[in-house]
């Protein structure tokens, strides 16, 4: 309660957003504010290096946090020892149920709230703390953070240099809409309800696309491990001692693309924007053009693979691969595909992967005119594959579209939740009167 009696006292200049300033309208009874109102804004005691353990209490940075937001849990690493997490505890306190923790460095922004008593800590300047007030339900700010428009929002302040950074004096200044407490409970079931049907039909779509990669899999171990193409070489009356042995960094080389904000992308541009997951949204401009290898860089999908065709942006998420030998580029795709990359990462606030940990890959490289031969083989045996992925990749793409509408229209008081009737948020409280 003294978290939200500290609450109520703030300013109204400190509290509400200007007009002039609101992002969009929202319904009557909702307010404008600043995130600040609604959590006492912070982050943890600094535990140095030294302090890591093997087992213990455990111990949460960046790459744990964006897990358990994803998932739920996490197969944890890093530990403290509990006596030093009972001493934080009782001097400093730790995170309690309804808080919530949001991801700082890197892969700014995504949230995780704390929904059980089990004992964990984290790292200082990676995570924020919001230590929750009740003014806020904790899942209507979960889910207010996986919206595009905050997605822009934090990014626009990102303040980092080579990584971006989400700090707290900008924790505590994002704009934030404010619905009364009971219609902020509506959003979150209608949304959790709407959800449940689309997750199911993605899990649908998952199981259609772990079948098309485990029979990708496993045709790629056949065709480099030579047994693809046994009765070609048998016909020429050669064998597998023609295979050369090679390392990535002697038939390619890598380099980043180019940074590319958010806020520069154009919904009317036509050229393609590429980060590590594939296309990332698109743009005017254009720093590769023709046929071009791109590898994902960093985060969730550091090493999958992708290839274009004509002009495209590729972002600092990604790798541009060329070519230092003549190797055909479509044999480059399914090899850099076979290779796994993404288990070559190094960890740091999250998976990365550079030249310098991926050059070293051992490889075994073909002929030229086997190569030709292994790609058309996998053409034709990996044709129905690709058109099941696909379709099941629409699929999914659409069912990522429709949860994003659902949630522009969540936060804009657009469900057909709302009641208007009921008193305007901040009075509700009994904290400020805007009469």
């Amino acid at each position: 309660m003294a978290r939200s009696r500290r609450a109520a006292q703030s300013a109204p200049q400190e509290v509400l957003v200007p007009e002039a300033e609101q992002p969009y309208a929202v319904p009557e009874n909702w307010r404008w504010v600043r995130l600040g109102y609604g959590y006492e804004i912070t982050s943890s005691k600094r535990i140095h290096k030294s302090d890591w353990r093997g087992s213990g209490v455990p111990f949460y940075r960046t790459r744990e946090l964006v897990k358990l937001s994803k998932y739920g849990f996490v197969d944890n690493e890093l530990f403290i020892e509990n006596e030093l997490y009972e001493s934080i505890k009782e001097t400093y306190g730790v995170p309690q149920i309804e808080d919530i923790l949001i991801s700082g460095v890197g892969t700014i922004g995504v949230p995780y709230v704390v929904s059980d008593k089990k004992s964990f800590y984290f790292k200082d300047g990676n995570i924020i703390w919001l230590k929750s007030n009740k003014i806020f339900n904790s899942l209507f700010i979960f889910y207010l953070y996986k919206t595009p428009f905050m997605y822009s929002q934090i990014h626009d302040m990102a303040s980092g240099t080579t990584v971006d950074t989400y700090t707290i004096v900008n924790a505590k200044k994002t704009m934030v809409p404010l619905p009364p407490r009971a219609e902020q409970e509506r959003i979150v079931a209608r949304i959790e309800s709407l959800f449940a049907r689309l997750d199911k039909a993605r899990e649908k779509v998952d199981a259609v696309l772990g079948r098309c990669a485990a029979r990708k899999a496993a045709l790629l171990h056949k065709a480099f491990s030579g047994e693809l193409t046994t009765a070609w070489r048998k016909a020429r009356g050669i064998g597998l001692e023609s295979w050369k042995k090679k390392t990535l960094g002697d038939i390619i080389k890598v380099s980043s693309g180019k940074s590319l904000t958010i806020k520069k992308m154009v919904s009317n541009g036509d050229i393609p924007v590429y980060g590590g997951n594939g296309i990332a949204g698109y743009h005017n401009d254009y720093n590769v053009n023709g046929k071009v290898i791109v590898i994902g860089r960093v985060g969730f999908y550091c090493g999958s693979v992708h290839a274009i065709e004509g002009k495209a942006w590729v972002t600092d998420n990604a790798l541009i691969v060329s070519a230092i030998t003549n190797e055909k580029f479509e044999f480059l795709k399914v090899l850099l595909d076979f290779c796994n990359l993404g288990q070559y990462s190094r960890s740091t606030a999250q998976p990365v992967i550079s030249g310098t940990t991926i050059y070293p890959i051992k490889i075994y490289l073909p002929s030229r005119e086997e190569q030709a031969e292994i790609v058309r083989i996998l053409d034709e045996l990996l044709a129905r594959e690709r058109r099941a992925q696909e379709a099941a990749e629409r699929v999914a793409a659409r069912i990522e579209q429709i949860k994003r509408a659902v949630l522009t229209k969540a936060f804009r008081g657009e469900l057909g939740t709302n009641d208007p009737a009921e008193p305007a948020a901040l009075t509700e409280q009994g904290s400020l009167s805007l009469a």
